[in-house]
């Protein structure tokens, strides 16, 4: 890749200087638990992209928007 190439990269719908709240991460143990704690500010945060259901196989957002990351709370 050229080092002058220009990278078009938009973020949208992330949350800035805000712990994510995971449930439990523990580099030292190698545990990496990724949902949300009930207080995170991702919760209610994403936008709907055509993904209907989490790894865990619960719907997304069907009353509010849905959360970020891989998991619905």
């Amino acid at each position: 890749k050229n080092k002058d190439d220009k990278i078009d990269l938009l973020f949208t719908n992330s949350i800035k200087n805000q712990l994510p709240e995971f449930d439990s991460i523990d580099a030292g143990r190698q545990v990496f638990n990724f949902h949300l704690k009930p207080t995170s500010p991702a919760i209610n945060k994403g936008v709907p992209a055509g993904v209907s259901i989490d790894l865990d196989g619960k719907t997304r957002g069907t009353l509010n928007l849905p959360d970020l990351g891989c998991y619905e709370q």
